[in-house]
């Protein structure tokens, strides 16, 4: 009787104890969402407060934080978002000039994480609790760097958020009654809690007990002796990692309790009936059962251990004697399955000793540094056949590792491959997996059979299939359609209650998006291939239409006929919605509302393949507005995107509808004209974008207008290009052929245009090859002293000695270095290379040695230029300034940029002397002479060439002569060749001479020995 009933006690216990979990997770899955729902709104409100800060940062009023007007601006913009406490524009220095309230005394927040973090990243960051010192009030800050038009940093503009924004959130959150949750900023600190308690806040106590967080306790009793569950999540986490975090615990007394409650009165239940029964039955069990269940007893007993024995149950009662017959066919039934199940065990234990695989440590050279293998498997050898041995003795002979060793130094994946190897038995093939151990230049070699292999590949896609139909709908018919069952997923999904379904067909879920053709189609193949799946609209019980993902299958009987239909279905509705939103915000520019430069690409795959099947020809437009960045320059961005939105649509207008207008970024934009029958239909489009675009535009107010034109470049498919890459590269050389033909036109691609490009890109790349392996070279030209043909200067020429071209010239190279910014590289060597030498020659020869340097214009405009450290690097030589003279050129002087001004005054504080070069060939503006205090004018070789003494190059050089020396400035002459033009030029004043007269650019060797041979001449 005690085994009769022992099944009930434990059902019912089961049962509590399932209700008891079941409770619990409950709880926990409420905190859960709690946490995340948390999350996901904190994220929209630091995302906010970021954009909302971006947003600020851009207004003209907070790029100029010292003007009075920006206060002024910022207490109005506080007034429109009650979120927000304060807002201030703090300087790159941490000085709060600019605030939303009224500032009582000055104010600093340079030591603020927050605004350090922002200064020197450049990025948005959230700050900690503390005391903000302009509003005087417990916060959390956020900050976004503000940039000024040249784009260096100008401050940060900063959002003050009271703590009570995250206590009221706290608040209104609807958490259970007795739970707790707190919120903690990056260093620990809690921002806020629940329930409200202001002595935590700003404090790093710890509010929870100390195993909340502990994984393998989900059910914590807390200082306060209440039961609870946990969940954590970090509610936001900054570009640079630091994080706030959220922890919310629920408590779960009441459930616990009640499922206690329910389990004693079952329990008491249940024995009050067992001894009822047992007391009336006691006698008729003892004869007629219990004495035969014990025989069966010992038989069970013995079956357990692996042996059977028939028992005689010939006085038992009826249903003993059938228990006993079922007893013995299960004992017969369960030995002969252990047998099978035994055979089986050795043959996985066979197959899998016989798949073994291998473990290979090894070196940055591939030794071998460690094995390891099952002594049964096919591939093991004693540790120290491999052990010290290089892996390519290891690995078969087509087997490259020394290439596979070098891939993995490349590439940040793995590297596998595949391999055979022959056995007794035969052939086997292998799959190797080398990788690099992390932080080490260790390798790890891992050889597996590929058959393993496959086999795991199917049991997790197994795995994945079982795991997936747990949360699927599902829905189960007989072979009428009549529904059957469903799961709860299912009535979840759909609103349906199981009662309600059950005798109804899936008709009951017809939305009527789908034709009757459609269903037709559908048992169409199910009735032929018993397996439809595919993308189908249902509606669901409250009138709501969703898609889901459907499959059906059908379940066949012993006879092979349909026996069930089971559908499972996915919804996802919210998955379409953002599908939708990431295809807008992935292929539609967002200013514009035109096709990105990823759907452009699309596009123009799609038309290629029109045109080769229809043959007539694609054409595609690359169109770039001229002088755009004036627009912005002058009249601000804002401006600048209306008038490009006014673009987009003057484009739109000037097409066919079966073209594609696209922007391409920035002021580009690209158009695929579809199907061109003739050149005629180009030309007219052209014209009628140059006209349309050339119009005004009216700009915020009615009276701001502004004018630009546009430059087109124009290619066809397949005429000058059969592949996208060829096509765009042509369009937009084409587009800027236009642009150098004057702007406002359109221009053709042509052959020619390729070619000045490729061999550009080539002379490039040559360029780089050449500067990391020093192709580089500088010649030295002397400056002589015409007086006495003395030298004490010279100029450093640099040449090229290309492996292929031989010695190349500047003239051919540095034009292209200075566009594609490789003159940054060359003549940072440059520069260190003449501070070497001129240290040399002044140690050997002169200690008054100069040598002049030549100097882009691009190198002083740059930010990355290190002309500052080469002029420390002259201090550190215990080089005066005087030592070098830079060469600068007219056209550098024109530009006036506050670049070039600030690295000049750096030039004459360091005592480096300035040469303007080919004077007489540029503007020749005497105010920018004076301006920047040059001290050598050099007379471009032009006007030496033709000196004659009544030449007007003779009064030319007068003239230059004579105002040069009235400023202070002495003269250099270019191209001394005959001993004429030096007589003239010495009559003349002039004071140096450089030509081929003296010597033409030689190496330093040589020059070193014209040095010297002039010391022997004295």
């Amino acid at each position: 009787m005690l085994l009769i009933a022992l099944p009930g006690f434990l059902a019912v216990f089961i049962h509590v104890q399932q209700q008891r979990e079941s409770a619990i997770n409950i709880s926990r899955a409420q905190a859960r969402f709690v946490v995340e729902h948390s999350v996901l709104h904190q994220n929209i409100l630091v995302e906010s407060t970021r954009k909302y800060l971006k947003l600020l940062a851009d207004s003209p009023f907070v790029k100029k934080p010292s003007d009075p007007s920006c206060s002024a601006y910022l207490a109005s913009i506080l007034e429109l978002n009650p979120d927000y406490v304060n807002l201030g524009v703090p300087r790159y220095d941490g000085r709060l000039y600019c605030n939303a309230l009224p500032l009582e005394k000055p104010v600093s927040v340079a030591d603020r994480g927050y605004f350090q973090r922002t200064i020197q990243n450049h990025e948005f960051a959230i700050g900690e609790y503390q005391l903000d010192r302009a509003a005087e009030v417990v916060s959390v800050n956020f900050s976004y760097p503000v940039f000024k038009d040249d784009g260096t940093i100008a401050g940060a503009v900063v959002a003050v958020v009271a703590l009570t924004w995250w206590n009221d959130y706290l608040a209104k959150s609807g958490l259970p009654r007795d739970s707790i949750a707190v919120i903690t900023d990056a260093e620990g600190f809690i921002v806020a809690n629940y329930p409200s308690s202001t002595d935590k806040i700003g404090k790093r106590e710890k509010l929870l007990h100390q195993n909340t967080l502990a994984a393998n306790n989900p059910i914590m009793i807390d200082v306060d002796g209440i039961r609870r569950v946990y969940f954590t999540a970090d509610l936001y986490t900054t570009p640079a990692g630091r994080t706030i975090t959220m922890s919310i615990g629920v408590p779960v007394e009441d459930e616990i309790a009640a499922a206690s409650r329910q389990l004693y009165m079952s329990l008491m239940l249940m024995s009050g009936v067992m001894f009822l029964v047992l007391f009336i039955a006691i006698k008729g069990l003892r004869d007629g059962i219990l004495q035969p269940l014990a025989q069966l007893t010992r038989a069970t007993r013995l079956l357990s251990q692996g042996r059977f024995s028939d028992v005689e149950v010939t006085s038992a009662a009826a249903e003993i004697k059938e228990l006993h017959t079922q007893f013995k066919g299960m004992a017969q039934k369960r030995l002969c399955a252990e047998q099978q199940a035994l055979e089986r065990n050795e043959e996985l234990n066979s197959v899998f000793k016989a798949l073994p695989d291998l473990y290979f440590r090894l070196d940055e050279h591939g030794i071998i540094l460690d094995f390891k293998a099952d002594k049964e498997s096919d591939l093991y050898l004693a540790p120290d056949v491999f052990l010290n041995k290089p892996m390519t003795e290891v690995m078969p002979e087509n087997v490259d590792m020394a290439n596979h060793l070098g891939q993995l130094q490349q590439l940040i994946e793995p590297v596998s491959w595949e391999y055979s190897l022959t056995f007794p038995e035969g052939e086997k093939f292998f799959e190797a997996r080398l990788n690099r151990i992390s932080g080490t230049s260790q390798f790890i070699l891992v050889v597996r059979n590929i058959s393993d292999k496959k086999q795991a590949e199917a049991s997790l896609e197994l795995s994945s299939m079982v795991f997936h139909s747990i949360s699927e709908g599902i829905l189960v018919t007989d072979i009428d359609g009549l529904i059957v069952e469903a799961n709860p997923a299912f009535t979840k999904i759909t609103g349906y209650r199981t009662d309600e379904l059950l005798g109804q067909t899936p008709a009951i879920l017809k939305s009527g998006y789908h034709d009757q053709a459609f269903y037709e189609s559908i048992w169409h193949q199910l009735d032929t291939e018993g397996f439809w799946e595919g993308e189908i609209y249902d509606k669901r019980k409250n009138g709501e239409v969703f898609p889901q993902w459907l499959t059906i299958n059908t379940v066949y009987d012993n006879d092979d006929k349909p026996y069930r239909r089971i559908a499972m279905f996915i919804d996802f509705t919210e998955k379409k919605r953002a599908e939708e939103v990431i295809w807008q915000q992935a292929h539609m520019d967002i200013l514009t509302g035109l096709p990105n430069r990823k759907l452009f690409g699309d596009r123009i795959h799609q038309e290629l393949e029109h045109t080769d099947r229809s043959g007539l020809p694609t054409a595609i437009l690359f169109l770039d507005l001229d002088m755009f960045k004036e627009v912005n320059d002058t009249l601000g961005h804002a401006m600048g995107d209306q008038l490009l939105v006014q673009v987009a649509a003057r484009i739109s207008k000037c097409v066919r509808s079966v073209d594609t207008v696209a922007r391409q970024g920035g002021d580009e934009f690209a158009i695929i004209l579809s199907q061109v029958k003739n050149m005629h239909v180009v030309n007219a489009i052209c014209e009628e974008l140059l006209n349309s675009l050339a119009m005004p535009y009216q700009l915020g107010d009615e009276d701001e207008a502004a004018y630009i034109t546009a430059s087109i470049g124009i290619t066809f498919y397949p005429d000058d290009a059969t592949n996208v890459g060829d096509l765009i590269k042509s369009a937009d050389q084409a587009m800027y052929a236009a642009k150098e033909r004057g702007r406002n036109c359109f221009q053709y691609f042509t052959r020619e245009m390729q070619q000045e490009a490729v061999q550009r890109m080539q002379l490039i790349a040559d360029m780089r090859r050449a500067i990391t392996e020093h192709q580089f070279v500088l010649y030295y030209q002397p400056l002589v002293l015409l007086e006495d043909r003395s030298i004490n200067k010279a100029e450093a020429l640099i040449r090229w000695r290309h492996p292929e071209k031989g010695l190349v010239m500047p003239d051919e190279f540095i034009p292209t270095a200075e566009e594609s910014h490789q003159i940054l590289a060359i003549g940072s060597w440059v520069l260190e290379e003449a501070t070497k030498t001129v240290l040399m020659l002044q140690q050997k020869y002169d200690a008054d040695f100069q040598l002049s340097v030549n100097i882009s214009p691009v190198q002083f405009e740059s930010l990355d230029s290190n002309i500052s450290s080469w002029l420390e690097q002259l201090g550190s030589l215990a080089l005066s300034g005087q030592s070098v003279v830079a060469e600068i050129t007219e056209g550098m002087m024109m530009s006036g940029s506050d670049e070039i001004r600030e690295k000049m005054i750096a030039f004459k504080t360091a005592g480096v002397q300035v040469a303007l070069d080919d004077f007489g060939t540029g503007y020749s503006s005497l105010a920018y002479i004076s301006e920047y205090d040059i001290d050598y004018l050099k007379i471009d070789q032009y006007f030496v060439k033709n000196l004659s003494l009544r030449s007007d190059a003779y009064t030319l050089c007068k003239a230059i002569i004579v105002m040069a020396h009235n400023l202070g400035i002495k003269v250099i002459a270019e191209g001394v060749e005959t001993e004429q033009q030096h007589r003239l030029l010495l009559e003349l004043g002039c004071d140096f001479g450089q030509g081929y007269l003296y010597s033409r650019p030689v190496k330093l060797g040589d020059f070193e020995q014209l040095l010297h041979d002039r010391r022997q001449q004295k």
